[in-house]
């Protein structure tokens, strides 16, 4: 048993957190130049929670893996209805 695991060479990884692991994705806005996505995910309690992530190719950069991840930078920010959770993941976008 190795106490180092190999990263994964995944085209796309999810960092802090993984959307799939607060709950169902209802809505992903991105911005235009792919660097930039902003989800609404419903939760298992039947709310809203909006993410900001940025795309992060350093690993792609530095040489080190292929792998080009997301990383979050904003939120949560939770809500009661769609229509705000929305609303809050389209002013998330950079302009």
């Amino acid at each position: 048993m190795s106490l180092f695991r190999k990263k994964s060479c995944s085209t796309h990884e999810w960092y802090n957190p993984k959307p799939e692991a607060i709950g169902e994705i209802v809505t992903e806005l991105g911005t235009q130049d792919g660097s930039h996505k902003s989800i609404v995910i419903r939760t298992k309690e039947d709310t809203f929670c909006v993410y900001l992530y940025e795309r992060d190719e350093s690993d792609v950069q530095a040489g080190m893996s292929d792998a080009i991840g997301w990383v979050g930078r904003t939120g949560p920010s939770y809500t009661d209805t769609i229509e705000k959770a929305k609303e809050l993941a389209a002013e998330y976008l950079p302009a």
